[in-house]
């Protein structure tokens, strides 16, 4: 964000405060959420009153706090304005081959992707994504596959700092590792994460580009690690390619 606006203190911390939780896997007390933000109590006392007020966040066993309903308002309002996540469901029902598949919808924020539509298949990824749900870039096949169209300034304004903690054994720890992950994808038209989310799930993505040009969000299909022989990525890494290409149509 500009460093020439200036932020409103009660609107940023509340921004701080939602996205915690966002990320969180749990319920939050007020303690851990003034010590990790690094707030005063007492703002985030009268913070968090007001959001479960508005039904923003909602109190769990008394003293511990998780996101609200009324957020789904907004987030609904946010996706069915999207043509993208529309076709994105289209795309799903009217091709039945991809069906053993999860397959999902991202866009990129910040360094991380974020979910917009997805369908899990049954296969024991050992992850079930989600809508709201973020991941570092640098590990996800959607992720490279966007990173894969920036340039060298570009990269350097987007890639973390520090790094991501490592998920696997597999995820790039460096910044050579991924740009050898980006020309793979340069390369072929669609990148992989080769176990680097989850040791067991494997995950083909392609780019999905504005009347410009530029990628803007992601499609990639997931499968288990035994599913993942040379062929069916040639094949399936062809399909995700053709399906970003087609949905670029709606950015």
């Amino acid at each position: 964000m500009s460093q020439s606006i200036k932020l409103v203190p009660a609107v940023e911390r509340t921004g701080l405060i939602l996205d915690y939780l966002a990320e969180s896997s749990k319920p939050v007390s007020l303690a851990d959420l003034a010590r990790n933000l690094e707030l005063p109590k007492s703002s985030v006392h009268g913070l968090v009153h007001t959001l479960s007020a508005m039904r923003l966040l909602r109190a769990v066993d008394g003293d511990r706090y998780a996101l609200g309903p009324h957020v789904l308002h907004w987030a609904n309002a946010m996706l069915s304005g999207t043509d993208l996540v529309s076709e994105f469901h289209n795309v799903l029902a009217e091709n039945r081959s991809l069906d053993k598949f999860t397959v999902t919808l991202s866009d990129f924020d910040q360094g991380d992707v974020v979910y917009l539509a997805c369908r899990n298949a049954d296969a024991p990824l050992g992850l079930s994504f989600r809508i709201g749900m973020r991941l570092p870039a640098v590990f996800t096949a959607t992720g490279k596959a966007i990173l894969a169209s920036f340039n060298k300034k570009e990269l350097d304004a987007v890639l973390p700092k520090p790094w991501p903690k490592a998920m696997t054994q597999q995820s790039v720890r460096s910044r050579k590792k991924l740009e050898e992950d980006l020309h793979f994808a340069r390369e072929h038209g669609f990148a992989l994460d080769n176990g680097q989310v989850r040791e067991d799930m494997f995950c083909v993505g392609a780019a999905i580009t504005n009347n410009v040009g530029q990628a803007v969000a992601g499609i990639a299909l997931s499968m288990t690690r035994s599913e993942a022989d040379e062929k069916t990525i040639k094949r399936l890494g062809a399909s995700v390619t053709t399906i970003a290409k087609n949905l670029s149509a709606f950015v």
